[in-house]
């Protein structure tokens, strides 16, 4: 059985800094990225949970730079794992209209409940 290294900082890093450069035509570096993390941890109002994926991961709305990103944050290792679109992350390219929904934490359960 082939097993692969555990993933570090520095891997999920480059993977996020390629997706935000293919996604939003944005360069961010690690400065950029400590910036996201530390807005993160200290819930900037700039930053809104949006649900958790696993023991170590959640989903984050991020305003920064001018735009708005959806970035799954790794709290193990004080990361950005990747960074989505709006319409990515809510199914649709109505992203935006859906994103309304997320105001209301109900209305939020009910959104994922019908997306699955």
């Amino acid at each position: 059985m082939r097993t692969s290294k555990p993933k570090t900082r520095g891997d999920l890093h480059a993977h996020a800094r390629k997706r935000v450069l293919e996604r939003f035509g944005l360069q961010l570096n690690s400065h950029d990225f400590r910036a996201i993390v530390e807005r993160i941890r200290q819930q900037h109002p700039d930053c809104k949970f949006l649900s958790k994926r696993s023991l170590c991961r959640s989903v984050w709305k991020v305003a920064y730079q001018g735009q708005v990103l959806i970035a799954v944050f790794d709290k193990k290792r004080a990361a950005i794992a990747t960074v989505m679109t709006c319409a990515m992350y809510f199914g649709s390219s109505a992203g935006e209209e859906e994103e309304s929904n997320y105001d209301n934490p109900a209305s939020a359960k009910a959104v994922r409940k019908a997306q699955r």
